[in-house]
């Protein structure tokens, strides 16, 4: 019953569109109104530009911080194990992409990802995401494919080093999102 609680947490912190709501009181504007027209933080710095540059890195640790603590709590505090650890991670991303808060129309879920990779590995793999992404999206010349590109080098990392089952099942989960969420760049067709 405490596993189901843990998940229950996760995924209402998730839920819940930090750089919108930021956004709407810091600017007053909408940062759906730009961009992809996406709720998450990179349209936050694209409607705040240099002048709330502040205020957006505050946004994306945010929506970093959000997913980090319930997760890490759930995997290091509570000793959340195997399938109840598979759906503590994946419960705030899916929470991240599909927001009740936003009509179910939630972010791309990069930081929720990164936020949920630091609750479990302590950093160590959204630091390496984040040097990948970096490296990646201006060698690619494509964020999508950047993104995706690392996340695949994440996975043949967790190959290499014959990680637990259950980061597998984590990656697949969360690439899984990270393709729908990005199926318009990608040319998915509904």
């Amino acid at each position: 019953m405490a596993e189901i609680v843990w998940i229950l947490v996760a995924y209402f912190f998730g839920t819940l569109p930090l750089a919108y709501w930021i956004g709407r009181a810091v600017m007053g504007r909408d940062i759906r109104a730009v961009g992809d027209g996406n709720p998450g933080s990179t349209n936050f710095f694209k409607t705040g530009g240099k002048k709330y540059l502040g205020w957006g890195i505050l946004a994306m640790l945010l929506e970093v911080v959000k997913v980090m603590l319930p997760v890490m709590l759930g995997a290091w505090y509570a000793d959340l194990q195997g399938g109840w650890l598979v759906a503590l991670a994946l419960a705030p991303v899916l929470g991240n992409a599909f927001t009740p808060f936003l009509k179910f129309r939630g972010s791309k879920s990069i930081a929720a990802i990164l936020g949920m990779w630091g609750g479990l590995t302590f950093f160590i793999i959204p630091s390496i995401l984040g040097i990948l992404f970096f490296v990646l999206t201006r060698l690619l010349k494509s964020d999508v494919w950047g993104i995706l590109a690392a996340y695949l080098a994440v996975l043949a990392g967790f190959l290499l080093l014959k990680s637990e089952w259950y980061y597998f099942w984590i990656w697949l989960g969360s690439f899984l999102i990270l393709v729908y969420k990005w199926r318009a760049a990608l040319g998915i067709r509904r």
